[in-house]
């Protein structure tokens, strides 16, 4: 495996629910979110980057278009994770090069590029397919899958996450540590504490449930 041949996917096709508007619009440091993990993963040695879109696709297409990135449109996105990350793997399988991704999501603006190559550099060094972000007592996104696990991914159900493909082959799983993810935006206060407070303030600990792996 060679660092080109890692893929970044950003899923962003979530509906916003809970922020009662488009969480990946929101502003952060003069960027959207969503830009700002774009930039994130073009930052890193990942390539090619893919972004899911899926709820407000053409807000988020406009936020897009002038980013070199792939994207796919998940129609099924109010279904749950699992059709975004099929679509994902999907998109992925038909480029040979592809032998592993790491999966991210647009909501966890303290996430950065060293960290996204700290995964990428320890699924390099252990040879292990799945290496997940350990924070706050649990893990998640960001995670490197490999390609030996695209198919199982490809065949998920809606509600289904990464976390139903993992919990059967835990034996392939490492963790690296990772608080900054620890923090994402789901709520108004989520993004509150995120805008008022300078990132090392903030009590990242405490809100772990938004980036593990069934949650978009």
């Amino acid at each position: 495996m060679t660092s080109k041949s890692v893929a970044a996917v950003i899923l962003a096709a979530g509906g916003s629910q809970r922020m009662g508007q488009p969480k990946q619009l929101l502003p952060f440091r003069k960027q959207t979110l969503l830009r700002r993990a774009v930039e994130t993963a073009l930052a890193s040695i990942c390539r090619p980057i893919l972004v899911v879109i899926g709820a407000h696709a053409e807000l988020m297409s406009l936020e897009l278009r002038s980013l070199p990135v792939l994207i796919a449109y998940n129609p099924e996105w109010e279904s749950g994770i699992g059709s975004s990350l099929r679509v994902a793997i999907q998109t992925l399988s038909v480029i040979e090069a592809v032998e592993g991704v790491v999966i991210t999501l647009s909501d966890q603006p303290l996430v950065t590029a060293a960290a996204v190559n700290t995964i990428v550099d320890a699924a390099y060094r252990t040879g292990k397919d799945i290496v997940a972000s350990e924070y706050a007592d649990t893990h998640g996104v960001p995670l490197f899958i490999g390609k030996r696990f695209f198919e199982e991914i490809s065949v998920l159900a809606g509600t289904e996450g990464a976390k139903r493909v993992i919990d059967r082959h835990l034996e392939a799983m490492i963790t690296v540590p990772l608080v900054e993810a620890a923090f994402d935006i789901d709520t108004p206060h989520d993004y509150e504490r995120l805008t008022s407070s300078h990132p090392s303030e903030v009590e990242i600990g405490r809100n772990a449930s938004g980036a593990a792996f069934d949650v978009e």
